[in-house]
């Protein structure tokens, strides 16, 4: 079978990610001397000139004879075709339920999914959700929260210019930007009306991404067992950390009805609670 790949353009709102960088692209045309063509896009990271140089040919749409077909989110449901396989993170490994349809749509077209983070490397996931998922979700998470407290009239640290993950151009612009704050905010008296409490759910590689960003702005860990139902000064952001040891005894103790009423205690404490817990069915 003479292969071509095909790289479709993305269509959720901002995203501007792919599957494959220009130079990445130039050495597999040069190693197996397939084709590979990518859509015509102009939110990409990466401009149509750079492939273009690397050897890549540039389409409006993709010819029909490409059978192997990269996207980075879901591939659209009106791009399924017969007999193709297809490369994206569809988000139906867990069994989500707004995605099924996707599923049903390549089965109807004899089509296969490959999807980046159910493929093993070493028995270990190659291209899971990790260290950058966390960053991106907490700078995500702050310029929301800017935006409630500015709408609530709420003088916080959060209302320190946090921007969106789309605003900034590289993890260390973002670095740089919370190092800036926080030396603003080491020499200048800001009496902010409340303290801001966040709580982290997980200690994997997502919690790490999401502490490695925090760690740039002046933060306490506080203890979430009595610590967060105290008075916090407003100087800091204040980390509440449940991990594993924290879900899992207080699980096997007294069981998953206690256990959500267990979390359900501490939301009244926390500005904003996040997630970063690996699912498993068990």
């Amino acid at each position: 079978m003479n292969h071509k790949i095909g790289i479709i353009r993305e269509t959720k709102i901002g995203e501007t990610r792919v599957s494959f960088t220009p130079t990445q692209l130039q050495k597999f045309i040069k190693t197996y001397e397939i084709p590979v063509f990518i859509e015509s896009f102009n939110e990409r990271c990466f401009l149509d000139e750079e492939y273009k140089i690397c050897g890549v040919k540039i389409v409006k749409k993709l010819p029909r004879d490409c059978n192997v077909i990269f996207g980075f989110k879901e591939i659209p449901l009106k791009r399924i075709s017969k007999d193709k396989i297809y490369f994206c993170f569809s988000h139906t490994a867990q069994g989500q339920k707004h995605n099924l349809p996707l599923l049903k749509k390549l089965i109807q077209k004899k089509s296969s999914l490959i999807d980046y983070e159910e493929i093993d490397r070493n028995y270990e996931n190659s291209m899971r959700l990790g260290r950058y998922a966390g960053m991106v979700g907490i700078i995500e998470a702050l310029s929301l929260l800017r935006e409630r407290f500015e709408q609530e009239n709420l003088y916080t640290m959060v209302n320190m210019m946090f921007l969106k993950p789309q605003e900034y151009q590289s993890i260390k612009g973002v670095k740089n930007h919370y190092q800036q704050i926080s030396t603003f905010l080491s020499e200048t008296y800001c009496p902010f009306d409340i303290p801001i409490v966040i709580g982290i759910v997980g200690n994997g590689r997502i919690a790490n991404g999401i502490m490695e960003m925090l760690q740039e702005l002046p933060h306490k860990i506080v203890d979430p067992e009595c610590e967060i139902v105290m008075g916090l000064d407003s100087d800091y952001l204040h980390i509440a950390k449940f991990d594993r040891n924290y879900t899992s005894n207080f699980s096997i103790e007294y069981g998953d009805e206690s256990n959500s009423y267990y979390f359900r205690a501490y939301l009244p404490y926390l500005t904003v609670l996040i997630n970063a817990i690996k699912w498993n069915p068990d």
